[in-house]
């Protein structure tokens, strides 16, 4: 199904709500222009939902809907819409806050913090983009993703804006950790951490691990097993959604 826009929602300060419909599961961009305001998921009802704000000024609107490997696949039509000058006094968005990293015995790296919600924060190891974290509605983030080992600069900013970022954080990564193996734990049997890649799907991972890709299944069950007894790994509840920088665990064949 074609990704649609409702009439969008506008306050007095810039504030835009966005709706639509799409395909269940599918990812959705939206756009203003050339500039990509942020990405949402269309729910099971087939109906989806962003909001965020936007300097006065006349803007083009479209819903995209991308795979996996962000490869556009169909657009909806474009909505325009105004946004008059914000009211004097208006607060700026603040930039992301990148708290205090947390460093685990796998060498896995944990990370939080708060930014605008509904927007999309990047988080960048040693300048390069490692992977994002949508903002929650009370302003939370978090993210956990597997490094190497070493000291690197850590950093969140802001997708729609790249100019709004933390401050650096530093973070060393010990050898031992890096090396060392998780420890299972009770019940989640054999098998290996995996970090999502750009591209990725869990039927390409049940692919690459079993050779078929329809024991995919294996995959969800398994990291949400090991996400029960691990926060590290990242809790699956659409097995059509996965995220770059998202930590999984691929059990035993």
């Amino acid at each position: 199904a074609l990704p649609a826009i409702n009439p969008p929602e506008l306050d007095t300060e810039g504030g835009l709500s966005l709706s639509g419909t799409g395909e269940p599961g599918a990812t959705v961009e939206l756009w203003a222009g050339d500039t990509l305001l942020g990405e949402t998921t269309v729910g099971a009802d087939g109906t989806w939902s962003w909001s965020g704000t936007l300097e006065p000024g006349e803007y083009q609107l479209v819903a995209r809907t991308v795979d996996d490997a962000g490869e556009i696949l169909n657009e909806s039509d474009v909505v325009e819409v105004s946004v008059e000058g914000a009211a004097e006094g208006a607060a700026e968005a603040a930039p992301p806050v990148l708290d205090e990293p947390r460093v685990g015995a796998t060498g896995t790296i944990t990370l939080t913090g708060t930014a605008e919600p509904g927007t999309t924060v990047e988080i960048l190891e040693d300048g390069e983009v490692v992977g994002t974290a949508q903002v929650g509605e009370d302003g939370t983030w978090s993210l956990a993703y597997q490094s190497a080992e070493g000291v690197h600069e850590l950093a969140a900013r802001s997708q729609a804006d790249p100019e709004q970022a933390s401050a650096a954080v530093s973070v060393e990564v010990p050898a031992a950790a890096a090396e060392q193996e998780p420890a299972a734990p009770a019940g989640a049997g054999e098998g290996e951490a995996y970090i999502v890649q750009p591209g990725d799907t869990l039927s390409g991972l049940a692919k690459r691990f079993y050779g078929n890709g329809q024991l995919w299944r294996q995959i969800f069950e398994g990291t949400n097993a090991r996400a029960a007894e691990d926060p590290t790994f990242h809790v699956l509840e659409n097995p059509n959604f996965i995220r770059p920088g998202w930590k999984l665990w691929i059990p035993a064949a």
